[in-house]
């Protein structure tokens, strides 16, 4: 047990940091049917760019996702007796693995458009029947 439990901790850690997040600091409101959305939480009461809160959350449910997986390999690396070469492997895969949840939602940041001209044409959905 004592090898899992950082594992776990891990796992607890990252998902309570991801609920604290979602329902407290940044508070998602997602405006259907079309993919937009607006903070309500204590980040955008501080003046922090919602582009920056989209990034915190992709990031937190990229973590949260990997601990998970991190504890199921380590399990299963200890059950199944894996081979020496993954055991070495190990270590590095998972950096690397972490290195892209912190860094893979970085190119979106420039994607965002324009919002002078995109809130107008969001409010002015409307549902066909």
């Amino acid at each position: 047990m004592g090898n899992v439990k950082w594992y776990m901790f891990n796992v607890h850690l990252c998902s309570a940091v991801l609920d604290i997040s979602l329902s407290v600091l940044i508070i998602p409101y997602m405006l259907f049917p079309v993919a937009a959305g607006y903070s309500l939480g204590i980040f955008t009461k501080l003046g922090m760019d919602l582009a920056l809160e989209t990034n915190i959350i992709v990031v937190e449910i990229g973590m949260t996702i990997l601990s998970i997986l991190v504890l199921f390999e380590n399990r299963f690396t200890f059950l199944a007796d894996s081979s020496k070469f993954w055991i070495k492997a190990r270590r590095s895969t998972i950096g690397i693995f972490y290195f892209i949840a912190w860094t893979y939602f970085i190119p979106f940041n420039f994607m965002v458009p324009d919002q002078s001209i995109a809130v107008p044409d969001v409010m002015n959905v409307r549902i066909s029947s």
